[in-house]
């Protein structure tokens, strides 16, 4: 058994965090958010940090500057993850910067965070952040016109347009092979480990598409499928489905997948009332396309208690109405 397999199986982790949920929601007094906020800021920031010190450290000393996988591998994480996080951070920043545009400290505070993310190169985190505050930004401007919201609006596209072209040079073979690896089928296309992920995934799914395999037999039935496609060095590896909806009809099947959906929905249309709520489902729907979230415990755990705090944000403020 692999030493850490507690903190990546999905099994102790999935218990616990059903169970975050309602003691939040049960809880007799009402939550405050923006400490809570204060807190995974700090705590994200923190992450980062030592990421880089150790990175520049590493430097220094003669090495080559890490970036990528080995700026995660510090604080013993995948980087997409930290990127996820990193993102959330960004949003909850900027969502405060709204109030007050001229906040030196905090605009200090979303650069360093930006100039991390950018060193993670994480396509699916930049993508997703320029989206949100393009839509956002588009929003604040059209309430209320301001050059100085303008200006820093452009400032944020400018910065996160550098990082995401960049994160593309740098991932330029897989790009340029999507295409084909979609339409065409080829065998160049077959030789992308995603591809090979995503085919062995769908290939287990057919066999048992109403109830799926369950967590405790799912694994090795994915690596039964890596074997018989041929794939023996995914099934070493032992990887997931790294796309969450594949995940949850491999858990659960198309039962189990209507279960998850009703639960993002319900949160969905909780989270219209708050903005960083939504920015929060925004990001981890689209990092659940290229990552299986809820298969580690960073990413688990840490949705399910912040989701858990906005939707208990918003029952206290139904109960004050009614």
């Amino acid at each position: 058994m692999h030493p850490q397999s507690f903190f990546i199986s999905p099994i102790p982790w999935l218990k616990l965090s059903w169970l975050i949920a309602p003691f939040v929601l049960l809880m007799p007094f009402e939550i405050k958010l923006r400490p809570l906020e204060n807190i995974f800021i700090i705590v994200i920031t923190a992450i980062c940090l030592v990421c880089f010190l150790s990175a520049c450290i590493s430097f220094l000393q003669g090495g080559r500057f890490k970036t990528f996988t080995s700026l995660a591998k510090v604080v013993n994480s995948h980087p997409h993850y930290i990127a996820l996080w990193v993102n959330l951070s960004i949003w909850i920043l900027f969502n405060r910067l709204k109030s007050n545009v001229k906040n030196v400290r905090i605009w200090t505070h979303v650069a360093f965070l930006f100039f991390f993310l950018f060193l993670l190169t994480s396509r699916n985190a930049i993508f997703s952040l320029y989206i949100i505050l393009i839509c956002s930004g588009y929003m604040v401007i059209r309430k209320k016109f301001s050059l100085i919201k303008v200006l820093s609006m452009i400032t944020a596209f400018l910065f996160l347009g550098i990082a995401l072209i960049s994160s593309i040079r740098l991932n330029r073979v897989r790009i340029k092979n999507l295409p084909r690896k979609l339409f065409v089928h080829d065998d160049s296309a077959k030789k992308d480990s995603r591809w090979k992920i995503y085919s062995s995934a769908i290939y287990t799914i057919k066999e048992k598409p109403i109830i799926g395999y369950g967590y405790s037999n799912l694994q090795s039935e994915l690596n039964r499928s890596y074997l018989s496609l041929g794939y023996n060095e995914l099934k070493e590896k032992h990887l997931n489905a790294h796309n969450q909806y594949l995940q949850e009809l491999l858990n659960g099947g198309l039962v189990g997948f209507i279960l998850f959906s009703i639960v993002i929905l319900f949160s969905l249309k909780i989270a219209l009332h708050n903005p960083i709520h939504l920015g929060l489902l925004f990001f981890i729907l689209m990092a659940m396309l290229t990552e299986s979230i809820f298969e580690r415990a960073e990413g688990l755990l840490v949705f399910s208690l912040m989701n858990s705090f906005y939707l208990k944000k918003y029952f206290d403020g139904w109960k004050r109405k009614s």
